[in-house]
């Protein structure tokens, strides 16, 4: 860059507000490399564009403007990015303000940060490649993760097809075991009433209603038939009701 200013001039102003704080007058902004490719350039002076802004623009600005240095880690863009959207910015917003054409890049950044700390320290020294570490940040829990970065150590899980395709099964065993968690105590105490119950009920129907029975609580009932086909209607409907929920 300062071979470059030095044949060619700054042809982007340095971006800078008012601060005067001691001897300092002002501040960059965005241009902190292309005032410092001036000074090896040997230039004494530049271009500058002065803009007016409050504390949170300035520090937006300035983020934006670290944002798009070269050298920037994974890690480090996730932070960044993820400090811009709890300031209100959408993924879209973002993107749109980065140059990003599609908004994956955001998202696998941000989601970099989900890493426990011995993962993100593997990405840093290059043990993990980022497709890697993305995928493992998909998994919530450390045990899990440990299991992925063990297998890639081992050369087990070696293409990034594989690696998709391990985490997936293992996200979706993890669907498997919400959907069919084991239940809770007072769970357990309400189907174990509603199984005596109806341990109960089948017992009762299987000992009083031979056709004897029958011909007896015709005679002996009739008198309150209209009560007790309502009582029948209502046991009817409620064993209906806990056999549609055993089949869902």
């Amino acid at each position: 860059l300062a071979q470059s200013i030095k044949e060619q001039g700054l042809i982007e102003p340095i971006v800078v507000v008012d601060r005067p704080l001691g001897d300092m007058d002002f501040m960059i902004v965005a241009g902190e490399r292309r005032w410092r490719a001036c000074q090896l350039a040997g230039l004494t002076k530049a271009p500058v564009r002065f803009i007016k802004a409050d504390e949170n623009q300035i520090a937006e600005m300035a983020l934006v403007e670290n944002l798009q240095r070269e050298d920037l880690k994974p890690l480090e863009e996730g932070r960044a990015f993820k400090k811009l959207l709890q300031d209100g910015y959408t993924v879209d917003g973002l993107c749109q303000k980065m140059g990003f054409k599609h908004p994956w890049k955001v998202n696998w950044r941000v989601s970099l940060l989900d890493l426990y700390e011995k993962f993100q320290d593997a990405l840093e020294f290059g043990l993990l490649s980022q497709f890697e570490a993305y995928e493992m940040s998909r998994l919530p829990e450390y045990g899990d993760q440990e299991r992925i970065f063990q297998k890639i150590r081992k050369g087990e899980l070696s293409g990034q097809a594989q690696v998709r395709r391990f985490v997936n099964a293992l996200l979706e065993s993890k669907k498997v075991q919400t959907l069919f968690a084991l239940p809770k105590k007072e769970d357990l105490e309400i189907v174990s009433r509603w199984e005596k119950t109806l341990d109960a009920v089948t017992g009762l129907i299987m000992k009083s209603f031979s056709p004897d029975d029958c011909r007896i609580l015709a005679k002996v009932m009739n008198g309150n038939a209209g009560i007790n086909v309502e009582k029948i209607d209502l046991i009817v409907k409620h064993l209906h009701l806990i056999k549609k929920a055993m089949l869902d």
